[in-house]
């Protein structure tokens, strides 16, 4: 009697043919590393044929490996597009895509605009927040889809860019007396503590004169009110000069940023809109030789009192 290869399995036979990697495959399969060893091994059971090579960093597949990997391919595919087909009485598919708010209004705006047109049925919801928040959520199953930003050794997701943070003030801005006027997002946003860190390294005092879960109004503050923010370089507003050492400023770190999703379930156009994001703002720095970390899990102490202190955004 054959023995039956079931879906699932396949799939995480060919997910872990594209990683390589048992601990990649099982994060993105949102398992453990052991249930993923022992699918393949019920699988290699099944077919008689050792399909992986393991080799110190990587497995690869065997000649009877890749000879299973074009039906498991076809299987899979077929599995997903039945899924879908029984789901047509649905008018339109959700996609819960989680990013902070420069990121959402900027960064994916063209992306998002381009993917709704081509995509009708799909409806994208988006919720903005800080991104440890929204990591938090993406775990606990609540997004589909997480752009996000880390620190350049932070190992979640799989990398889109990185990115060199840069102060920004408004055309006419001149430094007056200290404590330097900070704009930004609250509390928990990767960039404000990068700022606050920077500052604090060179004993630069400064103060949070606005705070808002909102890049629009974070950019007219600093556009009008004389104050200062940082900004990943990709998003300077045109209204903006970017101010340096010779502004008496510190130098910041890079950041990277992070596309996670879900693949324990079939969704077509979830992947899809991951296949957009991926073609549209891939990489556009190298990966930084070194970095200043980037506190993300603990409240920087400012020299002088913050007048705004928030939540995370």
């Amino acid at each position: 009697m054959l023995n039956n290869l079931d879906t699932p399995t396949l799939r995480t036979f060919v997910m872990l043919s594209e990683t390589g990697s048992f601990s990649e495959t099982a994060k993105k399969l949102l398992r453990t590393q052991p249930a993923i060893s022992q699918q393949i091994k019920k699988l290699e059971n099944a077919t008689n044929h050792k399909l992986f090579h393991r080799q110190k960093n990587a497995v690869v597949l065997t000649r009877q490996g890749e000879t299973l990997l074009k039906y498991a391919q076809v299987i899979v595919e077929l599995s997903d597009r039945a899924h879908l087909c029984m789901q047509q009485q649905v008018p339109t598919q959700e996609v819960r895509l989680g990013a902070p708010d420069d990121y959402a209004s900027i960064l994916l705006a063209d992306v998002l605009a381009e993917f709704q047109i081509s995509h009708p049925k799909a409806c994208v919801s988006i919720t903005c927040g800080n991104s440890r928040d929204l990591i938090a959520q993406w775990e606990h199953g609540k997004l589909d889809i997480c752009v996000v930003a880390t620190d350049p050794g932070i190992d979640i997701g799989t990398t889109l860019r990185f990115e060199t943070l840069v102060w920004i003030a408004g055309r006419d801005w001149k430094r007056g007396t200290d404590p330097l006027p900070l704009s930004g997002f609250p509390r928990g946003c990767h960039v404000r503590d990068a700022m606050e860190a920077a500052l604090d390294a060179i004993d630069c005092p400064w103060r949070t004169v606005f705070s808002s879960n909102s890049i629009t109004a974070i950019r007219s503050n600093v556009a009008s009110l004389g104050s200062i923010t940082s900004v990943e370089r990709s998003l300077v507003p045109d209204d903006a000069v970017i101010l340096g050492e010779s502004d008496g400023l510190p130098m910041l770190p890079s950041l990277r940023i992070a596309l996670l999703e879900r693949c324990d379930k079939a969704s077509l156009f979830r992947d899809k809109l991951v296949a957009t994001i991926r073609r549209d703002i891939g990489q556009v720095e190298p990966a930084p030789k070194t970095t200043r970390p980037i506190r993300l899990n603990s409240s920087p102490t400012p020299k002088r009192s913050s007048c705004c202190p928030g939540s995370g955004s």
